[in-house]
């Protein structure tokens, strides 16, 4: 009789604790959410862009290295959807390529032939002035515009269609080609456009200072343009010199920030690195050798250009520029 009373108790705690569970299995199923795909991929894509890498196949990697890609291949940006881009906005995907050339050489897409460093000197591929030999985010050779030190160097945005990585290359916020009363303001990390000047009448002055000095002097400025820029106080300091700066600063445009002004600290290099491959640890370039031979855009600076310049164009926010591009154009005709 007694265990016949106890069964009544059993079932309501057993009917307790299966209530409880429930509760708690409802309570976990309603706080899960089904991911969103799409959402994801948008995250995976910014998350890479922020690292300076590109998504493929939902992973970060390092452009021009084989990363994913089979044996004899590397990751480079797919170019022909980069040029939709220009149609309909979209993020920038890259693919794994076969290696024309062996890692000593830069493949020359206007010649269709590989040239090593001394080849490409001799041939003189990149003849013209301020610049230099490197390899693009599409794996081809091209002839990119110099740092320039504290002033870097860019290519005007040509009006027309052609080759911009064929146009001439000069220092940014100087007058270069532009008309007058106009100064080369950059563009992204690697061009610039021609826009009406705010320093026009503090650089005419300065002109006509250095026309006063010596002949010497004078031969020893010409052919270097000055690089003239507004500060936050309102006035125009010339690039390369202490301007407004503090200390051991200097005012400078460091490529690949946001190209504009600031105050950076000098720094001086203390060793030069022999040029050999066997130095443990050597950070070698595209030749594999120590110090700087010939540059390759794989630098984060360069592929940092490419890749924000394509997540502008993905995020809708060039059009603003591209008008005030084509300002500047018709003002030039």
């Amino acid at each position: 009789m007694k265990n016949i009373m106890n069964i009544p108790n059993t079932m309501f705690v057993s009917l307790l604790i299966f209530a409880s569970l429930t509760d708690v299995f409802s309570y976990y199923l309603a706080d899960l959410t089904i991911p969103n795909s799409r959402e994801q991929s948008e995250y995976i894509y910014k998350k890479c862009l922020s690292m300076n890498k590109i998504v493929y196949e939902d992973r970060c990697w390092d452009l021009l290295t084989k990363g994913p890609c089979d044996e004899g291949q590397w990751l480079v940006l797919d170019k022909a959807a980069d040029e939709e881009q220009l149609q309909k906005p979209r993020p920038l995907t890259a693919k794994c390529k076969v290696r024309r050339c062996s890692e000593s050489d830069v493949y020359w897409p206007r010649d269709g032939f590989c040239h090593d460093e001394e080849t490409a000197r001799r041939e003189r591929l990149c003849a013209s002035a301020n610049t230099v030999l490197a390899i693009d985010e599409y794996g081809n050779g091209f002839c990119k515009c110099h740092d320039g030190g504290k002033v870097p160097y860019v290519r005007v945005v040509s009006s027309s269609n052609d080759d911009n990585d064929s146009q001439p290359c000069y220092p940014v916020y100087s007058k270069g080609p532009c008309p007058r009363d106009h100064v080369l303001i950059p563009y992204g990390d690697r061009y610039g456009v021609c826009a009406v000047d705010d320093c026009a009448e503090e650089r005419r002055r300065w002109t006509a200072d250095t026309s006063s000095q010596r002949p010497d002097v004078m031969r020893q400025q010409r052919g270097q343009p000055t690089s003239v820029a507004r500060w936050t106080d309102g006035r125009c300091y010339e690039l390369g010199t202490r301007g407004p700066c503090t200390g051991h600063e200097q005012l400078a445009v460091v490529r690949g920030a946001m190209m504009r002004p600031e105050c950076v600290r000098l720094s001086v290099e203390l060793t030069v690195l022999p040029k050999t491959t066997d130095r443990p640890g050597c950070q070698t370039d595209h030749w594999g050798n120590c110090e700087t031979g010939v540059e390759v855009s794989t630098a984060p600076n360069e592929l940092k250009d490419a890749l924000l310049k394509n997540a502008k164009r993905y995020n809708g926010q060039m059009t603003t520029r591209r008008a005030n591009v084509h300002g500047v154009r018709r003002s030039r005709l």
